[in-house]
């Protein structure tokens, strides 16, 4: 399931991203982590985009390309990925693996805005 909702996901951001004349940031170096930890983050992500969604309803750019913000926001995922969650030990190496690799992906998604915003300041 991690692997189609990041399919889903890119295919929605590079769709926006070429309509906007933009080009995709260099994807980052493969790595394998844990799937529970990727369907996290996304699910995670689907539900922020609401916020980053009304602020961009307000812009200038509310005419532009909105795929992203289309893609449902998975609610029901979201809560039964956190109650499977709360059902498996909160220590040792699985929940470490998770935490890991949860924190991995949120590092590679804050360098590669620092690499856009030092391109190209936005202004939103």
């Amino acid at each position: 399931e991690a692997e189609r909702l990041r399919d889903e996901t890119i295919e929605a951001l590079a769709g926006d991203l070429a309509d906007l004349g933009g080009d995709p940031a260099p994807a980052p170096r493969a790595e394998a982590l844990d799937a529970t930890a990727v369907y996290y983050v996304l699910l995670g992500s689907r539900l922020g985009k609401r916020l980053l969604e009304r602020r961009w309803r307000m812009g200038a750019a509310a005419a532009g390309p909105a795929r992203y913000f289309a893609l449902p926001d998975r609610k029901g995922d979201w809560r039964d990925l956190c109650r499977e969650l709360s059902g498996r030990p909160a220590r040792g190496a699985p929940a470490d693996t998770i935490l890991r690799d949860a924190d991995r992906l949120f590092t590679i998604f804050a360098d590669a805005a620092q690499t856009v915003i030092a391109e190209e300041p936005l202004h939103v």
